[in-house]
């Protein structure tokens, strides 16, 4: 069966296994090289699925997880790219405000990682203002934490 004969359904189960597979890598701080390649075709990989059977919110998603990754391994480059990609997804679709603070929280460590401090303290900024004036939910829980990680 090729790629093309998945159903919507079947796209989604692959998408949804490939995402949980790269945050497993996310949080293993002893990954190995090998790891971090799988981690980077994985999420790639979730994101195409999403593609074929998503709507603009997995997309964001997707490009978000792809961004996180690029942190992770050190591709400051393709992970502000990706955040960017994040970012238009999510303004221009007008997605929920709690992924609006997650791209730019993701946009924020991209900088970071880049060393463009300016940037990542302005888009951590963005991100803890629209958390500021949303209410909390799981959603912003977990996306609170994440800027608090930036520790910067």
């Amino acid at each position: 069966m090729s790629a093309a004969e998945l159903s919507n359904e079947q796209a989604k189960g692959i998408a949804v296994a490939l995402f949980n597979r790269v945050w497993a890598f996310i949080d293993n701080k002893d990954r190995t090289e090998a790891d971090e390649l799988e981690m980077i075709h994985a999420a790639h990989a979730s994101r195409w699925h999403w593609q074929q059977a998503g709507g603009p919110k997995q997309w964001a998603i997707g490009e978000w997880q792809c961004a996180r990754v690029y942190c992770e391994v050190g591709f400051p480059e393709l992970a502000i790219f990706h955040a960017q990609a994040c970012l238009e997804l999510t303004e221009s679709n007008d997605l929920e405000q709690w992924m609006l603070a997650s791209a730019y929280e993701v946009l924020a460590r991209a900088y970071w990682a880049a060393g463009d401090l300016d940037l990542a303290k302005l888009s951590r900024g963005r991100a803890r203002q629209i958390l500021a004036n949303y209410p909390e939910d799981e959603d912003s829980r977990i996306i609170q934490q994440q800027v608090d990680e930036l520790t910067f």
